[in-house]
């Protein structure tokens, strides 16, 4: 199949098939066309990736590492630090990043985001920070779903 049928094939556009070409998620033949070489895809590749596409999506169960100042470890352990940049522990902190807050309460930050735009949790804009959010009001938010 030529990169148009492929593309059709597969439900998605031209650009996202040769993304997956550069990916190597699957192989394209380059064949001498009237004007230049043609890409010319396998219908058994074809077959193989679009019902890769069609799986249900399996959430990955990978431990993604967490920054250090977010985190909040049991059992921490010493770490030296630069004398020029003291860090306070995140349950310390008056006011909390997005990331910081969802990392604090082990919900997601789509969960604090949504709640700003629906009014419940007041966020203001930190200085060159993004929005942050007062820890008394994410913990009055939070005390309402307990």
């Amino acid at each position: 199949m030529n990169k148009t049928e492929a593309a059709n094939f597969l439900g998605v556009s031209e650009r996202t098939l040769l993304r997956y070409v550069e990916s190597k998620r699957i192989r394209a033949e380059y064949k001498k066309g009237k004007t230049g070489p043609v890409a010319v895809f396998a219908e058994e590749d074809l077959a193989k990736l679009k019902a890769e596409l069609e799986a249900p999506f399996a959430p990955s169960t990978a431990i993604v590492p967490v920054a250090p100042s977010f985190a909040v470890p049991a059992n921490p352990a010493p770490t030296p630090e630069p004398p020029d940049a003291p860090t306070v522990p995140i349950h310390h902190l008056a006011t909390l990043s997005v990331e910081q807050a969802a990392t604090l309460y082990n919900v997601s930050r789509s969960a604090i985001t949504r709640a700003i735009a629906a009014g419940e949790l007041r966020a203001f804009s930190g200085y060159a920070r993004g929005r942050r959010v007062r820890r008394r009001d994410l913990d009055k938010w939070v005390e309402k779903w307990k």
